[in-house]
């Protein structure tokens, strides 16, 4: 009889074998019962978590120590970079000061970025500057008169051009039509997005969308308009670059696009011609919907394809635009064994054709493979040629099984709950692994949102 209160485990061997005996506890009681460190590895968290918190109110301490002197009062103020300050104000750990970034080419203050400064008084720049060091000083004399100087003429030419931009438009839209002898074509395109965006429309040539590879008129009515003289002497003081369409010289279409169009639409005729043909010849592999049918065919002998081939050449025979298929992809469907696929498992890798269309496709397309035989009987047996490779087929299912349940890197959600009722207030995104544990889990998640694990309580379908 045993009396301490030690925990003891008995582990007993058949003495009929003559294996050796294996006196390792099972891996599942290992994972079930040996959570190594876990509560120390908590531990250091929470206190991780303190000594962050307390390094973040000493830094903030440091703000609270001039929040009141931080007013402008009249003129006499600095200039400090206001992501610098950002980071100083939350309880970051900024580098020294650094104000180079509101440095014009000119050496001084740039005015153009006001967003991108913070003004401050004179005795709250000398005690940051004490504290971190950095600079350059910039006060209300740093200002840059050039850059000043420049702004403005800037915003007189943009008042010019905002009234030179409302008269071009109105001659839009008194001169659209009629075309006349003295009008130009221009791209509608480019019309719609200039009279939205003024000169801001950046185009290197406003005639792009309507000429052809001779740069000559090649596009339909609708996409072309035509204007005045003097509207596009405007547009082409703007866009030097775009090519002159007078509607005298260009008053139909580029000859050689034209021939080459036309040659293109009988050869799109031909195409769409074959296509229909021989759709007809291969009605019943082409009507056919899905591969689940192989597990109602009657007695027959049929010739299994890659079911991607099929689908690329249903495709190929319904869209005149898409490219010919290559050679039937069998070789995706065997190993050197055999099949690695069962059709009546996973029917959906396979598409069954009866022998007439098999020896049609055969004969236009050529096989990469096998060709793959099917005879069923009448007594609803099959006959494969050649045949499943058992050992292949069990040992892939086995990998997929496998690799679903060794996932890496995937994203699983977790809702946060308030209160007694469960009510939801939040959706959290975790990236885990297959091989995290709970407390991997609860690490993660207050490295990433940070909630301490002793605050996290949770239930997965109903069960904690």
């Amino acid at each position: 009889e045993c009396k301490s209160r030690e925990v003891y485990m008995a582990i007993y061997s058949n003495s009929h074998t003559n294996k050796p005996e294996d006196t390792s506890p099972p891996q599942s009681i290992i994972s079930q019962y040996c959570d190594f460190g876990r509560e120390e590895r908590l531990s250091e968290l929470e206190t991780e978590l303190q000594s962050k918190l307390e390094i973040k109110q000493e830094r903030r301490s440091r703000y609270f120590q001039i929040q009141e002197s931080l007013k402008v009062i009249g003129e006499d103020f600095n200039v400090i970079s206001a992501d610098w300050f950002s980071i100083f104000a939350t309880g970051g750990d900024p580098p020294a000061i650094d104000n180079s970034s509101l440095m014009c080419s000119h050496g001084l203050c740039s005015p153009r970025h006001p967003k991108d400064l913070k003004l401050i008084s004179k005795s709250s720049w000398d005690k940051l500057h004490e504290w971190f060091g950095g600079g350059p000083e910039l006060t209300r004399k740093s200002a840059c008169k050039e850059c000043l100087v420049e702004i403005s003429k800037e915003h007189v030419q943009k008042e010019k051009d905002k009234q030179a931009a409302a008269y071009i438009v109105t001659l839009l839209n008194s001169f659209v039509t009629p075309a006349t002898v003295h009008s130009h074509w221009i791209s509608s395109i480019f019309v719609e997005g200039w009279k939205i965006n003024g000169r801001e429309e950046k185009v290197e040539d406003v005639n792009k969308e309507i000429l052809c590879g001779h740069r000559a008129l090649f596009s339909s009515p609708a996409r072309r308009v035509p204007i005045s003289t003097e509207v596009w002497k405007y547009f082409h003081s703007l866009y030097p670059d775009s090519t002159p369409l007078s509607i005298a010289e260009h008053s139909t279409n580029c000859s050689e696009c034209e021939v080459a169009n036309q040659a293109d639409d009988e050869a799109t005729l031909e195409r769409k011609a074959a296509m229909s043909e021989e759709k007809a010849s291969l009605s019943d592999l082409y009507k056919r919907q899905t591969a689940s049918d192989l597990n109602t065919l009657r007695a027959g002998t049929f010739f299994l394809l890659h079911r991607p081939w099929v689908l690329d050449w249903k495709e190929s025979v319904t869209n005149p635009n898409h490219p010919t298929v290559g050679k039937v992809s069998n070789s995706q469907l065997v190993c050197d064994e055999g099949l690695v696929y069962d059709p009546k498992v996973e029917p959906n890798h396979f598409y069954f054709a009866n022998p007439a269309d098999w020896y049609s496709i055969k004969s236009k397309y050529g096989v990469d493979g096998p060709e793959i035989k099917l005879e069923v009987s009448k007594n609803r047996k099959w006959q494969l040629s050649p045949s499943l490779s058992l050992s292949r087929v069990e040992s892939r299912i086995s990998e997929l099984a496998q690799e679903k349940k060794m996932f890496v890197d995937r994203p699983i959600y977790l809702l946060l709950a308030k209160g007694t009722d469960g009510k939801q207030i939040r959706k959290l995104k975790i990236t885990v692994s297959a091989v995290h544990t709970v407390s991997f889990l609860k690490v993660k998640i207050f490295e990433t949102y940070s909630f301490a694990p002793s605050r996290q309580l949770m239930f997965f379908e109903d069960q904690f």
